[in-house]
């Protein structure tokens, strides 16, 4: 018996001065024997390894079965006997059924020091298994050393297994659930093969519905497509290891090769895990080399195991940048600041600042107007126009010095009290650059209120502070010289103005433009809106006063009307819109007959005006129903007038023409 402690052979006893060695008495060696067949059919399991394993030490001894299935399996005495509970079982696979693996059968058997116990017979099922062929495409050329792996589809217990095809492309798979061998394989599987030059492939659903059975399943692979070609200088000498990717732009799947010393490449399309893929899609593919400028095309494969050659590149020489990044002293280096050039067609580049605050940045296109632009936290993002990059040389000496960033930071609040504005826009315009209405820098407020704007560069701004339901804070300049915190913004509450714009008989208005003024006369207006589809309107963030409202769109009359609006309230104003008609006609030259382009007509004691086309048509539109006088009048030509014009809702008057004669 094997064991896994040590027991002393012999004990020394000392008696009256003399040594006396005692020696145990062993016991005679036990034995457990028996016959093992096959469940199906009684016939004898061969080769076979049976183990016997103490339960109570996990010690065990082993015996194979013979041609006839007979075991025999000693136990001998290694010092505590060999007395006890042994659990008899078979290994899952025997030498003479290769392809075969066998469910584990048990015994438990109970000893007692030298029995010899027979008669242990177990009889196994051979478990369900799943076997085939792997083919290349054709369905006919079979694959060597294809991997074949079955696993289960869900469950506690882990039955996974797998196989090599042979050389004739043959696999058998025999699922083992562990951890316990006692279980069967029947279940649900999914099973993926995978071979050099080809996509994978995979099979969901696929069952085991009863032990000592054979499931057939074949897989057929699709193999990899090439793409191969010669990357050269431009005086036609081949580049060795240049890099050449080719990216599948639906995909993150991505293929490489390099190029040998003859400049030749071929990049072979398959990923063995993009299972039942296809090389067939829209890449780019990609060159570039230490020294010369990378380049790309776009490339389509549209067959899959297609060859496509003569991909050849010609790359030109690069040229390299290098500086030191510095402090505003111009000595102190700045580490880590990111360095970024753009040569203003779509090439860029990136690096960052070493432990000396130098840089390079090298495979550049040759280029005499590049922007550089340099970010480092603590530091104001700092842009150098300018830079040349000359093929095959380095322009050295491009030293860029950083300025550090001051920060504003603070609170948003309501004008009376304390309470904390989120959501609002903070905006800083530098006073020292052209008035523009892009801001500089911004943020928005925390619910709380709370805002902070980093890497400003130092100055005089002027601050915008703005938020739906508040009057917009714009006329506030701040000294940003050094970092300010906890400053305070307060906005008063705006006034509200809304509605609905409708026909006569209560028809929504899409699209009607609401101006909102302070002054009747005003066409600028202080605030707009237009109608959505239900016909209404919303203008918020108003001053607390008297406003005029003007409602205009196509097909109706203009509408004004008046509204009084107060500080933190909603006011609602709904109006209705006459529908109105319109009049049309050409103006003329009396004497030639000619069309008179861009001449406006005028409504008398009206405000709607139109002018005429490049063919001498015009149209007035936005009239109420009723007679009007419409003119012409112009320093070249006699003032011309039409009375009694008739205009009626949703009507069109036509060819109300007017003939201009010179004065």
């Amino acid at each position: 018996m094997k064991h896994i402690y040590s027991i002393f052979a012999s004990c020394l006893l000392t008696l009256f001065g003399l040594v006396i060695s005692i020696q145990p008495v062993r016991a005679a060696d036990a034995t457990i024997s028996g016959t093992i067949t096959h469940q199906a059919d009684g016939t004898a399991v061969t080769t076979l390894l049976v183990y016997a394993e103490n339960v109570a030490t996990g010690d065990y001894d082993y015996g194979f079965t013979d041609a006839t299935g007979a075991y025999s399996i000693t136990i001998g005495d290694d010092g505590p006997g060999t007395a006890g509970s042994y659990l008899v079982y078979n290994y899952i696979t025997t030498s003479d059924e290769p392809n075969v693996t066998f469910i584990r059968s048990t015994e438990v058997v109970t000893l007692i020091d030298g029995e010899i116990k027979t008669g242990i017979d177990l009889s196994l099922t051979r478990r369900a298994k799943f076997s085939g062929t792997v083919y290349q495409s054709d369905g006919t050329t079979p694959i060597y050393y294809a991997y074949v792996y079955y696993a289960r589809d869900s469950g506690w217990m882990y039955g996974a297994s797998s196989d090599y095809s042979t050389y004739s492309g043959f696999y058998t798979v025999s699922p083992t659930p562990y951890p316990d061998l006692t279980q069967s394989s029947v279940g649900e599987y999914y099973a993926t093969a995978t071979a050099s030059g080809f996509f994978g492939a995979i099979v969901n659903d696929l069952s085991l519905e009863t032990d000592e059975t054979t499931v057939t399943e074949n897989f057929t692979l699709t193999g990899q497509s090439t793409v191969s070609g010669t990357v050269v200088d431009q005086a036609g000498n081949p580049i060795a290891d240049a890099a050449v990717t080719l990216d599948d732009l639906s995909s993150a799947y991505s293929y490489q090769a390099t190029t040998d010393s003859t400049g030749q490449y071929t990049v072979n399309v398959y990923d063995l895990y993009d299972y039942n893929g296809t090389a067939v899609g829209n890449y780019g593919l990609i060159v570039s080399a230490d020294g010369y400028v990378s380049k790309s095309r776009s490339f389509i494969i549209t067959a899959d195991e297609s060859s496509s050659t003569g991909n050849d590149f010609v790359l030109k020489e690069s040229g390299t940048v290098t500086g030191t990044i510095l402090a505003e002293d111009g000595t102190t280096v700045v580490t880590d600041a990111t360095v970024q050039a753009d040569d203003g067609h779509g090439s860029t580049y990136s690096t960052t600042s070493a432990a000396d605050g130098t840089f390079s940045l090298g495979n550049m296109k040759a280029g005499s107007d590049y922007k550089f632009t340099v970010t480092k936290t603590g530091y104001v993002n700092t842009v150098v126009y300018g830079i040349a990059v000359v093929a095959g040389e380095t322009t050295s000496g491009q030293n860029i010095e950083l300025t550090a960033d001051v920060m504003l930071s603070g609170t948003v609040i309501v004008q009376q009290g304390s309470d904390p504005i989120g959501g609002a826009t903070i905006s800083l315009f530098n006073r020292n650059k052209p008035r523009s209405g892009s801001a500089d820098y911004s943020t928005t407020s925390l619910t709380d209120g709370t805002f902070a704007i980093s890497n400003i560069e130092p100055g005089h701004y002027r601050v915008q502070v703005n938020q739906t339901g508040y009057i917009k804070l714009k006329k506030y300049d701040l000294d940003l010289t050094t970092t300010v915190s906890g400053k305070t913004f307060k906005l008063d509450e705006a006034a509200v103005i809304f509605g609905t714009i409708t026909a006569q008989d209560g028809t929504p208005i899409h699209n009607a433009l609401v101006v909102v003024s302070t002054k009747a006369a005003s066409d600028l207006g202080y605030s707009s809106a237009s109608t959505d589809s239900n016909g209404t309107y919303r203008i918020s963030s108003l001053k607390a006063g008297k406003y005029t409202v003007k409602v205009s769109t196509t097909g109706y009359v203009l509408k004004v009307s008046t509204v009084r609006a107060k500080k933190g309230q909603t006011k609602e104003l709904n109006l209705k819109l006459r529908a109105a008609g319109s009049v049309s006609g050409q103006i003329r030259d009396a004497a030639t007959g000619l069309p008179m382009s861009y001449y406006t007509v005028l409504v008398r004691h009206e405000a709607v005006t139109a002018a005429a086309d490049v063919n001498g048509y015009y149209t007035l539109d936005g009239l109420a129903p009723g007679k009007y006088t419409l003119y012409i009048t112009s320093t070249a030509y006699k003032t011309i007038t039409r009375s009694g014009v008739q205009v009626s809702a949703n009507k069109e008057t036509k060819n109300v023409n007017f003939e201009l004669e010179y004065k």
